[in-house]
């Protein structure tokens, strides 16, 4: 007995639960078609939650669902010959109880009717949604273009006025390396430089529309180096010392007019050149008597070459 009014029980629930989405599908649906002529947003929030209330009402939510429940229950177990009415009934005789024994095993474990009538109201809905988004575009469709014609207009005016605004043509830099080294300049067109500190390095840029211009190279402390034009190039030569990023920038009338990417500047430590001597000894001990020369051999090597070696020794007078 239990058992069957738990379902019953269960089945009101979902009853209930249908009836108020229904009602709130078709109240948000009412909402979003009035939307589009009513701006204010508190009187929609208040209009729709209490015409949820107000439909719900309308529909049944707040009734007892029990006898369409019954109904449901019958008409899902079936050949019940009308017995779930003794449900209402409550002292049962013998037979009555052996009936409700029989509806039992006939009743599905589990019913459910959750979501059933809905599609009729999901309708409405995904309509008015549709409308809400479409016709604003049907009552104007020139809307949206109107901006960006304007804004077309605004660019060509703004084109039309100004000078042309200077392009990198090419540019490109000369490395040469410390004279010791014996490395030939080399010259890129790649401005992310790495090369050997104390390397002099050489910028030639030239621009399209690059009349009355300024450029400097500008390094990540914000200090300016300034280019010197010759003959519509732009020339800067200075000496690598550190390793760090720059850009170019140009300037027309203090105005700025071009501004590059960040490159970097990678300074290379030359190593010490590598000495490995042969005498393994630390100190050298001399006697009246003995030869004063000593003999000194050492392996030294370097990345590039060595052109002068020095002895810098410690001599030390005993008694």
């Amino acid at each position: 007995m239990k058992t069957l009014q738990s379902h019953i029980a269960s089945i009101e629930r979902q009853l209930s639960a249908n009836l108020w989405l229904k009602a709130l599908l078709l109240n948000v649906s009412i909402a979003l078609i009035l939307g589009i002529w009513w701006e204010d947003a508190t009187w929609k929030s208040v209009v729709t939650g209490a015409g949820t209330v107000i439909i719900a009402g309308a529909l049944g939510a707040f009734r007892s669902q029990r006898k369409k429940a019954v109904q449901i229950v019958h008409q899902q177990a079936g050949n019940l010959e009308f017995s779930l009415e003794l449900l209402e009934k409550r002292d049962l005789n013998i037979a009555e109880q052996l009936q409700i024994s029989r509806i039992l095993k006939q009743i599905p474990p589990k019913i459910s009717v959750w979501g059933t009538g809905l599609l009729p109201f999901l309708a409405v809905f995904g309509a008015s949604l549709l409308l809400t988004f479409l016709l604003p575009f049907l009552a104007n469709p020139s809307q949206d273009l109107e901006p960006a014609i304007k804004t077309s207009q605004q660019v060509s005016l703004v084109s039309e006025d100004n000078p042309k605004l200077p392009i990198l043509q090419s540019a490109q830099v000369q490395i040469k390396s410390p004279s010791y080294t014996g490395i030939p300049s080399k010259t890129e067109t790649n401005l992310n430089i790495k090369a050997l500190k104390g390397s002099l390095l050489k910028w030639d840029l030239t621009f399209q529309n690059g009349q009355d211009l300024k450029v400097f190279l500008v390094n990540s402390l914000g200090e300016k180096l300034p280019f010197q034009s010759h003959s519509g190039e732009f020339q800067l030569q200075e000496q690598l010392t550190g390793s760090g990023i720059y850009s170019i920038q140009a300037f027309r009338k203090d105005e700025s007019v071009f501004q590059s990417e960040f490159y970097t500047l990678e300074s290379v430590e030359d190593l010490s050149p590598v000495i490995e001597p042969e005498e393994k000894e630390t100190y050298k001990f001399f006697f009246p008597g003995n030869n004063p020369k000593i003999p000194l051999n050492a392996q030294i090597s370097d990345d590039y070459s060595v052109q002068e070696v020095v002895i810098v020794a410690t001599l030390a007078r005993g008694r």
